[in-house]
């Protein structure tokens, strides 16, 4: 029997033999960094909504910009979504560790 063949045995044979280890162990989610920077500006050529004083160089800039702010902060979002669903399962992790742990006590 080679090594790593071994070790899965052994970590198999764990967890038939000790079936709550696996399980007491939560993950603590991590907030996600806010994006730096901040949102982009209109050039001043178009400040007053008139774009035909902006070059059109002007106007792809920012439009670019634009989208870039807008792709960064559905990633933002979506980092924020995925963050909530890990902290709603580490709540519940931990929240089952403790009625493992009195279930244990009280011997159940």
């Amino acid at each position: 029997m080679n090594y790593p063949r071994k070790l899965h045995l052994i970590v198999g044979l764990g967890a038939l033999i000790i079936p709550g280890i696996a399980r007491t162990f939560c993950s603590e989610p991590s907030a996600p960094k806010a994006p730096w920077g901040s949102a982009p500006t209109a050039p001043y050529c178009g400040s007053y909504g008139n774009l035909s004083d902006c070059s059109e160089w002007e106007v792809r800039s920012f439009r670019d910009e634009v989208e870039q702010w807008l792709n960064q902060m559905k990633r933002y979002a979506d980092d924020i979504q995925d963050f909530a669903n890990d902290a709603i399962e580490y709540a519940n992790c931990e929240s089952q560790k403790s009625i493992d742990e009195w279930n244990t006590f009280v011997g159940h």
